[in-house]
């Protein structure tokens, strides 16, 4: 699937002409097994502890009509609920208070994301898109569904119809099922002014910033960042440069993951902005009927 954006905030992330956010390639829902309260499911028997562990087996999660339920669902904050804090679907009626975006180009994800379902969501609210910069940025799914009791406190779920995508703290699903390209404001500042040093050669300015890296480069857990960390704007329309970049300030102490960085902005020196500028491109994927009755939501 083709879409226009007007600048791109990272691998996954564009800001499209009106305004909106595009977050392409998210996983909203998995295969697998997932814990349930008796609170979440009446009709289910419970175990002991009160817990239900529902499986979620590949031929209901990508069944045809399940993926096909989810198109062009809303996106909601949080799982919406009624006066009462009961549950409710997304409708007619109350979609203008609740919805943020939709959900479309539902499909099965493919290699290490087979057991994932993978959508792109489109946010239209400008809260729900703060929430998303800032890091609240799981995901978990509202539809109907049938369950078939198998022993106490285990069920399978089955005719899955999707309702809504709610952004949630924490979903049921895990950290698998959320938005990429989080980034830390922190993080963020760093990379826009390594950027800057780079372009105008300032010395002093690329060894302050290379002294000066934040945690999430240097910690324990490595580079967690570093491969949706630099947000450069690249025009497709415009191939890179064929003569080599000149060359920046070389340190023999740098560290590889700085030099990668350094390597890649030389290799897109002419092609780069920040997240502010705009850039015109276009971004590719591709495309994907129901049924009702208990209203479940993924959220922890």
């Amino acid at each position: 699937m083709k879409y226009f954006f007007k600048t791109r905030l990272g691998n996954t992330r564009y800001q499209m002409a009106d305004g909106s956010l595009l977050c392409k390639n998210v996983p909203i829902a998995r295969t697998g097994t997932q814990v349930y309260s008796a609170l979440d499911l009446p009709k289910v028997k419970p175990d002991s502890r009160g817990q239900i562990l529902v499986e979620r087996e590949e031929s209901d999660v990508f069944r045809p009509e399940t993926l096909a339920s989810f198109e062009w669902m809303n996106v909601t904050l949080l799982h919406p609920e009624d006066e009462q804090g009961n549950p409710v679907f997304v409708d007619t009626i109350n979609w203008r208070d609740l919805a943020q975006g939709h959900v479309q180009n539902v499909r099965r994800g493919e290699g290490e994301q087979a057991d994932l379902v993978i959508a792109d969501l489109i946010i239209k609210d400008a809260l729900a898109i703060e929430e998303i910069n800032h890091g609240n940025d799981e995901v978990s799914c509202g539809y109907d569904a049938q369950y078939e009791q198998i022993a106490p406190g285990i069920a399978r779920q089955y005719e899955i119809v999707g309702n809504h995508v709610a952004l949630v703290p924490k979903g049921r699903a895990g950290i698998r099922c959320a938005i990429g390209d989080s980034m830390s404001n922190k993080t963020q500042t760093w990379f826009k002014r390594l950027l800057r040093a780079h372009r105008t050669k300032d010395a002093v300015a690329m060894e302050s910033v290379l002294n000066n890296p934040p945690e999430s480069l240097t910690g324990d857990e490595g580079t967690g960042e570093l491969p949706k960390a630099i947000n450069i704007n690249i025009s497709p329309q415009h191939p890179m440069l064929a003569e080599k970049p000149e060359e920046v300030i070389r340190n023999e102490g740098v560290p590889d993951y700085i030099q990668a960085i350094l390597t890649r902005l030389d290799a897109l020196k002419g092609k780069t902005a920040d997240s502010s500028d705009k850039t015109v491109g276009a971004v590719d994927d591709e495309e994907k009927n129901e049924k009702a009755e208990t209203i479940t939501g993924d959220a922890v």
